[in-house]
């Protein structure tokens, strides 16, 4: 439209008394709208503030102290700069050897034009680049879901998966790893540090599946509690976690096995095997079932799906 015909329009519309009360209530109800966004905003702020403050003082399953002050497990496991520093040092390690991988933009990556809906399925999923991922997930799980990866390292499945999902939220150790991350997923992808706590209980109450490549494999029973106590607020009522823990083959004895309960161990690589009951164990006194329970001892695993049955706060 021409610009004289234009502001031969707004003329129009101003001298007509009709057509400025019909500009005046459109004015309004805008800033009505922005307004209750605003509103909507600063409340989901407000809400992750006193649930950060709420975190600080109460440990899930457990009496309250009276002067506790820690993060909470429930909540925020904490992160110190030791475990940051291990995190970045071996992303390093894998740079110079898989630098091509990691680096390139998800533009660029082979993807099919389907999920497949069986778990069995998706582990076996392979690329030409990238051989057999052995990633446990499921289609409908990721298809047009909200999706919470742990252990999202440099994007590796995000930038293969996160096309498919309505969103895709990140987490990782690594801060240098997460940079990464930012640079070659699509813009639904966020990645976040466990340490940004306000950021990340904005979220809590809305992902529908939980996801993360050997999740609790390395996990003792306790810390595997830490960590579940962290991803389960973020669930929303019917939501999953696909759990991958370790289950051992007695035909290839692996060094450095421990059972589920045993305390940490001090060596690299040390897995812990994890029985049904263990994994009962873990969840116990926590708003989620077990759906599905699968040993695989050929490939040393057991695969898991947790179900959130109610919210919790």
């Amino acid at each position: 439209m021409r610009p004289t015909r234009v502001a031969s329009l707004l003329f129009e519309m101003a001298v007509s008394r009709s057509s400025r009360e019909t500009v005046r209530d459109a004015v309004k109800s805008a800033l009505d709208s922005a307004r209750s966004e605003r509103r909507t905003a600063d409340h989901a702020t407000l809400r992750a503030r006193s649930i950060v403050d709420e975190s600080r003082r109460i440990r899930y399953g457990a009496p309250p102290a009276e002067f506790e002050d820690d993060i909470a497990e429930l909540w925020f496991p904490q992160v110190d700069d030791d475990e940051i520093r291990r995190a970045n040092d071996a992303l390093f390690a894998r740079l110079p050897r898989e630098y091509d991988e990691l680096l390139r933009h998800y533009t660029e990556l082979e993807r099919p034009p389907t999920l497949p809906d069986d778990y069995d399925a998706f582990l076996a999923m392979s690329f030409a680049s990238k051989g057999s991922l052995g990633f446990f997930a499921s289609g409908p799980a990721l298809l047009d879901q909200k999706v919470l990866e742990v252990g999202a390292q440099a994007g590796e499945m995000a930038k293969r998966f996160a096309p498919y999902a309505k969103t895709w939220l990140g987490v990782d150790a690594s801060v240098a790893a997460l940079k990464i991350a930012r640079l070659v997923c699509p813009e639904n992808a966020t990645f976040l540090h466990p340490s940004k706590h306000v950021s990340l209980a904005v979220h809590h109450g809305s992902v529908d599946t939980v996801v993360g490549r050997k999740m609790f494999v390395h996990q003792t029973l306790d810390e595997a509690r830490a960590l579940l106590g962290f991803v389960e607020p973020f669930l929303v009522t019917g939501g999953r976690v696909f759990a991958e823990f370790y289950f051992p083959n007695s035909d290839r004895p692996r060094p450095h096995t421990y059972p589920a309960p045993h305390p940490p161990a001090d060596v690299p690589g040390a897995v812990f095997a994890y029985s049904r009951s263990n994994v009962e164990t873990l969840i116990r006194n926590r708003p989620l079932r077990i759906i599905h329970d699968d040993e695989r001892p050929s490939v040393e695993r057991r695969y898991v799906i947790l179900e959130k049955t109610e919210l919790d706060y």
